[in-house]
């Protein structure tokens, strides 16, 4: 018993003197490093990205109140302040993808934090005018949850959701040339919020994400074939021989 009472002791010295050493390296980096500008509309569930010249764009989330947002907050590399600038709807949980001509297509999404109703329309946001100009015509499928990737043909896969159940195993492609959605092949594995990486050969792979309505979450890996309009899986967990990994991109961290 005194020996367990002893070990207890240690753990939890040890455990205050890493708190405190966390204390002194934070006060420390805040003295070093100053606190950046605010931003013009507080928001949270956004997508942080930031362009080849260093401008930074927050886009889309939502507010307080679980409000999406119409909008999207810039800051420029050679500013100290944001500037807000809108869209043409608000981009909660959106599909979001850097074109080739270095614009942003904004996919799908939700109004609210409720999820509901999951949209169906799309717009491509330019970053050199600050303007947004809609598509053609909306996606296949009304999607929240998505995610997106440009591949080498430039034309933008998109994968998952959540709302409309057939968009979690339905993806879909947009090509810029002209403006418009197209039917992309059957998912093995439904899912919503996937990582999605394209590959220099022009396919894409799709990992992770959650299932819908509390089933497993899909540990497997695929392969998107554009050319034969095919997915494939690769394996069936992230790591050979491993499971229980949950891998997912969604809205908020960024990339």
């Amino acid at each position: 018993m005194f020996k367990r009472l002893t070990a207890l002791l240690l753990v939890l010295s040890c455990v205050a003197a890493l708190a405190a050493l966390c204390r002194t390296a934070g006060d420390a980096v805040a003295s070093v490093i100053p606190p950046g500008p605010s931003m013009i509309t507080p928001r949270a569930g956004h997508w942080l990205v930031r362009d080849a010249g260093g401008d930074l764009f927050a886009i889309g989330g939502y507010n307080a109140t679980g409000v999406g947002q119409a909008s999207v907050d810039v800051l420029a590399a050679s500013d100290s302040s944001f500037d807000d600038y809108s869209l043409l709807d608000a981009r909660l949980f959106s599909a979001c993808a850097r074109l080739a001509d270095g614009s942003y297509l904004l996919a799908g999404g939700a109004p609210t934090l409720s999820m509901n109703p999951a949209k169906d329309t799309a717009e491509v946001f330019n970053p050199t005018t600050k303007t947004s100009a809609p598509t053609t015509f909306p996606m296949v499928h009304a999607r929240t949850n998505a995610t997106a990737a440009t591949l080498a043909s430039g034309k933008v896969f998109i994968v998952g959701g959540s709302g409309d159940v057939s968009s979690s195993y339905l993806p879909e492609v947009y090509n810029p040339a002209t403006n418009q959605f197209y039917v992309g092949p059957s998912l093995v594995t439904p899912r919503s919020a996937p990582i999605v990486l394209p590959a220099s050969d022009g396919r894409a792979v799709v990992l992770g994400g959650f299932s819908l309505f509390g089933g497993p979450t899909p540990e497997s890996v695929e392969i998107y074939d554009p050319v034969a309009n095919l997915m494939t899986k690769l394996r069936d967990t992230l790591f050979p021989g491993e499971s229980g990994w949950i891998a997912a991109l969604a809205p908020g961290l960024g990339w």
